[in-house]
């Protein structure tokens, strides 16, 4: 293949990819419900409105580390000068992932703080337990490329990357396990390596990628 052909399939990948990440995002709010009570007062549509926070908490949290992970993903493709067989075929282990992210999701957003809730919010952190192993193996297929990179995806930054998903999937693996005595516990791991991933990934700046 010739660098243009490379260059189009690149873009056809990272393109599609770009359509599956917003598709999950809208797929989130859509378990979200307007409460509907026939001449409600204030104080029965405030109780109504409580009962929608621990969606809109977990949403919020699915809604943030999916961009984070659209945003690791673009930074990873912009190194990429070609796209082969391995890489095509982790990615779309990743993609089918994300698009399964808003069944754990709407879990937890359903069974937190029910007797049900740790088991819910350990489903939902192994679910990002196997997104990291699925961005893990994205990064190695990448790394393995004999087209090389456009940009240098170089080793140093590939250690950097490693270190940063064994990070994470310690962590998420924790958080699994801290699920059975504490659903909240659990689901604060998760918040906490959210807010991680952001202040690593915005302080990289454009020519260091980060990780989800």
């Amino acid at each position: 293949m010739d660098e243009r052909t490379d260059a189009k399939d690149t873009a056809r990948t990272e393109g599609f990819s770009d359509g599956v990440f917003s598709i999950a995002i809208t797929l989130l709010i859509l378990d979200l419900t307007v409460p509907r009570i026939h001449g409600a007062t204030p104080g029965e549509l405030a109780v109504a409105l409580r009962s929608e926070v621990y969606p809109l908490a977990v949403l919020a949290l699915s809604f943030g580390t999916i961009f984070i992970m659209w945003v690791n993903h673009h930074r990873l493709f912009t190194r990429l000068h070609h796209v082969d067989a391995r890489i095509m075929a982790s990615n779309g282990f990743l993609l089918l992932l994300v698009t399964v992210c808003p069944f754990p999701t709407a879990l937890a957003a359903e069974y937190l703080g029910q007797p049900a809730g740790n088991l819910a919010a350990g489903v939902y952190a192994a679910y990002f337990v196997v997104v990291n192993v699925a961005f893990n193996l994205l990064i190695e297929s990448a790394a393995r490329s004999r087209h090389g990179s456009r940009h240098g995806l170089d080793e140093v930054v590939i250690r950097r990357l490693r270190a940063r998903l064994r990070f994470g999937f310690v962590a998420y693996v924790l958080a699994a396990i801290a699920a059975i005595w504490s659903a909240w516990v659990s689901i604060g791991i998760c918040a906490g390596l959210w807010v991680f991933w952001a202040v690593d990934i915005f302080g990289a700046g454009p020519a260091r990628p980060s990780t989800a």
